[in-house]
């Protein structure tokens, strides 16, 4: 993954258009200011090793001023005594800071931004990733990485419904579950979509055809899914399968809408073989 300024590595990659196409404008405030609190928490560190804790504190001072009106009444009502100062600035510089800014406090917009970037500028820098994971590349343009608070949104996995298969029609194609299916199986027969045509270029963009096609399978393949539904009910760890499919015993291209194509093709005499790609001649 992309490393950037004071060696912060990303561990998610965000698409700059999604908070337009979102209108979740938030999320580039909170990113813009963790980073920025990333960033004094190394300062503070830094005055800290040197022995300059009151110099360290002053400057925390400031920068939760600039950042957060309100919790800088609470610190200076709270933190009045040199032992109480200095247990906050090990914590600081321990674990980092932790900001009390409410999601909707007049404080946060584009003014907040412009404070920070001339009070506290944020060092962005090029970032340097792997694409082949031998070569190093370096982008010409800055990159911010920041931290953001994400929300996981999965069903509890102490019963069935956090498993999710593809209801079938007759035909063996994934069908749109009605009312009466959805509380008609202990398990969630409306899986979510993840597979579009978009995704699909990235997977084999990022991971490559064959895990592509091992996930097009799982999910197209009557057989296939029967295995894995097997796998996971007779597993002592459900959560902790370490291969549900045997692809020995259960090989891929046997996606049911692929079997048809296939069945279709042959009929007229043509048929799909696997050849080679020649990186030099492309």
């Amino acid at each position: 993954m992309p490393v950037g300024q004071n060696g912060l590595r990303a561990d998610v990659i965000m698409d700059p258009i999604s908070p337009v196409k979102r209108i979740n404008l938030s999320q580039l405030y909170e990113q813009y200011v963790n980073a920025t609190s990333h960033m004094v928490t190394c300062v503070v560190r830094d005055l800290m090793g040197n022995g300059e804790h009151q110099q360290a504190w002053e400057y925390l001072k400031e920068y939760y001023s600039v950042v957060s009106p309100p919790m800088i009444q609470t610190i200076n009502e709270v933190l009045n005594n040199d032992r109480r100062i200095a247990t906050h600035l090990d914590i600081i510089a321990a674990e980092g800071i932790y900001l009390y800014l409410p999601v909707d406090s007049i404080h946060i917009g584009p003014k907040l931004i412009q404070d920070l970037r001339t009070k506290f500028p944020v060092d962005i820098q090029p970032v340097t990733y792997s694409p082949d994971g031998v070569n190093q590349v370096t982008t010409i343009d800055p990159v911010l990485i920041g931290s953001k608070y994400m929300m996981l949104l999965e069903a509890a996995p102490d019963n069935w419904s956090s498993v999710s298969t593809a209801k079938l029609q007759h035909h063996g194609l994934p069908a749109k579950a009605s009312k009466s299916d959805r509380y008609g199986s202990p398990n969630r027969e409306l899986p979510v979509r993840i597979m579009g045509e978009d995704e699909v270029r990235l997977l084999n963009a990022a991971l490559g055809s064959d895990v592509t096609a091992d996930l097009l399978d799982r999910s197209a393949s009557p057989t296939t899914q029967k295995a894995i539904i097997r796998s996971i009910l007779n597993s002592d760890k459900p959560s902790n399968v370490e291969s549900n499919v045997n692809r020995r015993k259960f090989p891929m291209d046997n996606a049911r809408p692929l079997v048809y194509v296939k069945h279709l093709l042959s009929c007229a005499g043509v048929k799909f073989v696997r050849g080679t790609y020649d990186h030099e001649k492309v």
